[in-house]
Parts: structure tokens; sequence; C-alpha cells
């Protein structure tokens, strides 16, 4: 089965969180906008790297989200499938589902939403879908961000501000001030502790249930 993919209708804003959430995270006071615009880069691109490590799809164009967006999918289907793997979970609507340029009613599929499985119907009944081409337009992700998820982003939030601070290749540091200040500093030498990409892997695991399999 070959698929073509695209995003009809972007999110408007790729962060998951709010800027609000964003001053909370930085230990900002309430109305602190004095790092809006630093906050506002760091949640977007926060947001990209959860998408990109839970292997959400995109095409080419706009960045991956969680969040909601309107995409379309082409699906060229050579053998006669059960079902068909969408390239986006949680979805909330299908618009569309066209076979060989004809469009089905809705009553000629049911969709499991959180798996992105699309399968045929006739009669009620479960089906196995035609060899050909299927053209589908759909709602996926989420206009809501959910509580685990929010507390992920936060999480790693609060480890990027963190580590900008200091110099990530400082091991330990050391003060003697016995009779003059003196300091010493030990650096990591090859691979940094727990480095796992862009987002951590204690983070990875909390996120484990937004991740989408790889089909070939």
């Amino acid at each position: 089965m070959r698929q073509s993919f695209s995003v009809t209708t972007p999110a408007s804003d790729l962060s998951l969180l709010t800027i609000e959430q964003l001053r909370a995270a930085a230990g900002l006071a309430d109305g602190d906008a004095s790092r809006d615009d630093e906050l506002s880069a760091l949640g977007k691109s926060i947001s990209i790297d959860i998408a990109v490590a839970c292997n959400v799809a995109d095409d080419g164009i706009n960045p991956p989200t969680l969040l909601k967006e309107t995409v379309s999918e082409t699906l060229w289907v050579c053998d006669r499938p059960e079902e068909l793997i969408l390239s986006r979970r949680f979805i909330s609507s299908i618009l569309s589902v066209s076979e060989a340029g004809s469009a089905l009613s809705a009553d000629g599929y049911f969709l499991d939403r959180g798996a992105g499985l699309l399968n045929r119907a006739n009669g009620g009944r479960p089906w196995t879908w035609a060899r050909g081409q299927f053209v589908i337009s759909y709602d996926a992700g989420f206009s809501s961000v959910p509580a685990d998820l929010m507390s992920a982003a936060t999480d790693l939030v609060r480890i990027r501000l963190s580590s900008s601070s200091r110099d990530p290749l400082v091991k330990s540091e050391s003060i003697e001030v016995p009779d003059v200040q003196s300091r010493r500093l030990d650096f990591w030498v090859g691979a940094l502790p727990g480095a796992s990409g862009p987002v951590p892997a204690e983070i990875l695991t909390r996120l484990s249930r937004y991740k989408n399999v790889a089909v070939a």
C-alpha cells in the first residue's frame, strides 16, 4: 500500500502550552511578559520536538503536531486489507472518504479514533477494502491538550531553561574557601549521561501512548 499525506488546515498555534503556562514553568510572576518572545519560541520548539519523538506524520511543509489539524490522505491499495492505517491518530472526525472517485456514506466504514484505523463496513458488518485508490479527509489531534501531555511539555520546558543557564559539559563544581577562594570544575568526557536526543528518555516513557508505530 502506498500513500500520500498533506495538511490542508494547519494548527494556528503549535505550542502545547499557553503563554501563561510557559511563564509559570519559567518561574515568572503572573502577568510578567518580559520573556514572552523567548518562551513562545521555546514552547513551539519543544512541542515540535515532542511530535517528532512521537513519530507524528508531517507533509514536509508544515511541522508535525499533536494538536488538531485537518489532513488529507490518498492511499493506493494493492491487496484487500481489513483496515486502512491512517497517518495520524486521535481522530475527532472523518470529513469524507472516497473509493475509486466515489464518495462513501458514513455507514460504509467505521473508525478506531485513537489508533487511526479505518475499517470498511457492509450492511453494518466488517468488510474488506477493495483494491484501488482511496482519499480520506479527516481531523486529527487535540483541541484541548491532555493533562499528561501538558505535564510532559512543562517538565521539558523546565529542563531546557535549566540547561541553558549552565554549561552542560560541567560534571561537578567544588569551591574551597580556606584563605583564598578557589573553584574547581570537572567536565564530562564523551557523550553526556542520559542524553537521548531533544526529548529525555524519562519524558519519552511518559509519552508512550502518543507514539505512532512506523509502518513500512
